[in-house]
């Protein structure tokens, strides 16, 4: 796919600018795992790049007075003078490399004339930052191109600023950063205060399935090669959803509701995921054993109470809230109270598994994470605790 991608956009500037490119080059989108939305806080986040790109196919040209910039995507083309004021345009593809440029040009940086054409295989608006890969990407281009000689950091730095000024987000670091320290097969460890950062090894989208991990290489088949557990990982994700669509009339899940049956899968899963990561990241008695129960215990939990209004009068619930007639009048635990109290059963559990098995001699092999990663400056803190407060009064008030 990504080969297709070069193919395409090699094409589409040999047709236009009637010439191969000088050079090619990917940039490409990213994921976060840890620390959404806390980058423009100054926190601390762990994106990764993902093998989605913008290519950028690029040459020099004789005449300095012009810049050409071609969306092949788009099937769209301006030429702008290298004199002219460089502006926002609102709603325009050309406002990010505007952006660059106008950063380039504040740090007493010039290029010369030159013709770039580009295009994606980034989904647009799915949350993967093609924006600021085609930020970072068109920076990295133009100062390969000319040897302007800016390092990654600052390209991260000047398309941040091109995004605040031009595009009109107010976003941090992370995303542009990602998209130009990224490396496979590793997230980073980012600062977005400071901007220091490290490596970690990971294996992500493949068969990064705790089912495949903690279960079948754990117990079925502890020799299973790499390739099987990929394949493995692959057949998991496949079953899984098989399994809710087969399983959703039963549950009462409205099939033609989508965002409907997307809570429910995910509230189905979510409270064991979020106790297993919380307990394994900052209590490092955890043990696999616990994790495995959270995994499993929550899926099955959140099963039950949300059957068990079938079976079981909840009326006696509803003066403290935490049960509402449906519309043909059963008591059933609203979806945010159902995943509260399933999250605090796979705590619960978590820790009783997790010290039994201690005091058994069982060494507990929980994630190490370096304090360090979670320094936070104290706007952040000030910030985050405000929200929190907005968060808590809004539920308190409507439900």
């Amino acid at each position: 796919m990504t080969q297709a991608l070069i193919d395409r956009t090699t094409r589409a500037f040999r047709e236009r600018f009637q010439a191969p490119p000088e050079h090619i080059f990917l940039a490409p989108g990213r994921i976060n795992l840890i620390g959404e939305h806390v980058d423009y806080n100054d926190g601390p986040v762990l994106p990764a790049a993902i093998d989605k790109y913008i290519c950028f196919a690029i040459s020099a040209t004789a005449d300095t007075s012009a810049y050409s910039l071609a969306a092949i995507d788009l099937d769209e083309a301006i030429t702008v003078p290298a004199e002219a004021a460089l502006k926002p345009a609102p709603g325009r593809w050309s406002t990010y490399l505007l952006g660059v440029l106008h950063g380039f040009r504040s740090r007493g940086k010039f290029v010369g004339g030159f013709r770039v054409a580009f295009a994606s295989n980034i989904p647009m608006g799915a949350g993967l930052s093609s924006s600021a890969a085609l930020f970072s990407g068109f920076g990295f281009a133009l100062d390969r191109l000319f040897g302007v000689g800016l390092s990654r950091k600052e390209l991260a730095l000047i398309g941040q600023r091109a995004e605040h000024d031009f595009a009109g987000v107010r976003c941090g670091i992370m995303d542009q950063f990602a998209s130009l320290f990224g490396q496979e097969g590793k997230v980073i460890k980012l600062d977005c205060g400071t901007l220091e950062h490290s490596y970690v090894e990971a294996s992500i989208g493949d068969h990064a399935t705790i089912f495949t991990l903690d279960v079948y290489k754990e117990y079925l088949a502890k020799d299973a090669t790499e390739a099987r557990l990929v394949r493995m990982g692959k057949l998991s994700i496949v079953v899984a959803m098989v399994l809710a669509i087969v399983l959703a009339p039963f549950l009462g899940i409205d099939k033609k509701g989508g965002f409907q049956y997307i809570q429910e899968y995910t509230g189905f899963v979510s409270p064991g995921v979020f106790a297993m990561f919380l307990l394994g990241f900052f209590w490092k008695r955890t043990t696999a054993n616990a994790a495995l129960f959270a995994m499993i215990g929550g899926f099955l939990g959140s099963i039950v109470l949300k059957v068990l209004p079938q079976f079981m009068d909840l009326s006696f619930l509803y003066p403290i809230g935490f049960a509402v007639p449906n519309a043909e009048g059963i008591h059933e635990i609203p979806f945010i109270d159902r995943m509260g109290i399933v999250f605090g059963f796979c705590v619960l559990g978590m820790v009783l598994i997790s010290i039994r098995e201690t005091r058994r001699g069982i060494v507990p092999h929980g994630l190490e994470v370096d304090a360090g990663m979670f320094k936070v400056s104290r706007s952040f803190m000030v910030w985050s605790a405000l929200l929190t407060g907005l968060l808590v009064a809004l539920y308190a008030y409507f439900w």
